[in-house]
Order: structure tokens, then sequence, then C-alpha cells
């Protein structure tokens, strides 16, 4: 299937996402067309994706997460770009009140009303808590930061726009293990790609976390909220051991010396 010039197109990078992608793509109807970056999944989201009338790209699965998977959304042949995931739902009315704005619109961003749920909830003292997310962009304005994760796309304009009429929700991380595999692959996605030379950024990034939870109150909001800031907060400490090890650790060769000295020893006894 080949990919045609259109207005607006639909992005969504996934893997092994047979149990929502029906309904993330079911939302994207008003879109032009659907372009699928699959990570080599072992399971039926290519198939389903397919029958679905989106164009699929397959691309080889990595053990981190690449934030140059982005490179394949800005080389997308369309003037407007949607950024979807398999966790996103968009309501009805919004989406159609976001295609009339991209009509008629000079910005060059447009933002939607956002509800996140986190392992089941959505609450106003989440870390995560945003009244609002990007949902639309113009290609020509995206940029990419390859030493970011969640910041990995970013735009060279403030021209921006709200939308209203509805919301896009996403509802993420159904259970801590699941949650925990996908930051360990954000985790080394962000050591593999840190180029600071010390780890003072990755630091103040922990200090920013846990000053969040305690301003909005999250900490003291019941124990609910208590496991969400717990959550947030190990996001950023696991982030900072990921990158000491990139930067600094010497474990295999410490213990390659080790298990020979101790070898040499057994053999001289």
């Amino acid at each position: 299937m080949e990919l045609k010039r259109n207005k607006v197109t639909a992005f969504l990078p996934v893997f092994n996402e047979e149990k929502r992608i029906r309904y993330a793509l079911n939302c994207l109807q008003w879109c032009d067309s659907v372009y699928v970056l699959d990570k080599s999944s072992t399971d039926s989201t290519v198939q389903i994706a397919r029958e679905m009338g989106a164009y699929v790209k397959i691309i080889p699965h990595e053990d981190s997460y690449n934030p140059h998977e982005i490179d394949y959304m800005l080389s997308i042949d369309s003037e407007w770009i949607v950024l979807f995931t398999a966790s996103d739902l968009i309501d009805r009315s919004l989406a159609f009140n976001v295609r009339d704005a991209i009509s008629n619109t000079d910005a060059d961003v447009i933002y939607v009303p956002f509800m996140q749920y986190v392992l089941g909830q959505n609450c106003k003292k989440s870390p995560w808590y945003s009244s609002k997310r990007r949902l639309a962009f113009r290609k020509t304005v995206g940029r990419i930061n390859p030493s970011s994760v969640h910041g990995a796309l970013f735009f060279d304009s403030t021209k921006e726009q709200l939308v209203e009429g509805g919301y896009l929700y996403h509802l993420t991380h159904m259970n801590v293990d699941g949650m925990m595999d996908r930051h360990i692959r954000y985790w080394r996605g962000e050591a593999e790609n840190y180029n600071e030379k010390d780890l003072w950024p990755a630091l103040k990034d922990v200090l920013r976390a846990i000053k969040l939870v305690i301003v909005k109150g999250t900490i003291f909001s019941g124990w609910t909220c208590l496991a969400l800031a717990f959550a947030y907060i190990s996001y950023y400490l696991m982030s900072y051991v990921y990158k000491w090890e990139h930067l600094m650790s010497d474990s295999e060769s410490s213990y390659s010396l080790l298990r020979d000295k101790n070898l040499d020893d057994w053999n001289n006894y």
C-alpha cells in the first residue's frame, strides 16, 4: 500500500498491541490516512492494522526506546500529523472539531482537553495530570531531540490553538508489571542517548520530580495518590541509575578481574 500525500495523517508507533489497536484506529476515521510504525510485533497487531486500512511499516524490535522513530513520522508526506498511541481514545465530537480547525487555522500546533489515566487512576493530584495535550501539528515545524524520550518531539513554532468539544483520553499502564516493562525500555533509551558529561541533569530531574509531588500534594492525598507519587519518582530515580551505569559503571571488568583472581586462587590450591 503506497501512502499518498494527505492533508492529515495519523502516526501510531506500536508493539504487540492487538488488544488495543482496534479501539485506537477506530478513533482516527477523521484522518485522511493512518501510518502505523510497527516494531516487529509478534501478535496480530499488523494484521488488524492492515484490515482496518492503515499503512504499516515494520522496523526491527529494540530492547530500548529509540527516539529516532520520530524520524519516520517526520518523513510522512502530509501537511498535518496527528500523533496517537494505542493507549489513546478521542471523543468523536472533538475529533471533527480538530478537523475543522485544521482547515481554518493559522496555528501550527493544536492542543485538546486531556484526561490521562495511569494504573486506572485519573485525578488532579496525580503527578502526570495535565488539562491539555498536543494532538496535531504541521509537519514543517516538527523537530527531534534524540537525547530525550518524552521530550523527543518539539516544535519550531509558538503558534498554538486549543480546540475543545470533548476529550482526548490516554489509558496507560493497566498494571504495574506493564509499567515497569515499558519504563525499562525508556530507561535504556535515555541512557544510550545521554550526552551529558556528568549526572547533574539526571539528578535535577529526580529533585524536580520529588518537588512536584510535594507541591501538588500528591503524597498527602491518600494511599492511591501516594502509590502514583512513588511510581512517578521511581521513574526518575531509575533513569538516574541507568545513566550512571552508562557513564560510570565498570561492573563487567571489575567482576571479571575478581572471578579471574578467585579462579587462580583455586587453581593454585
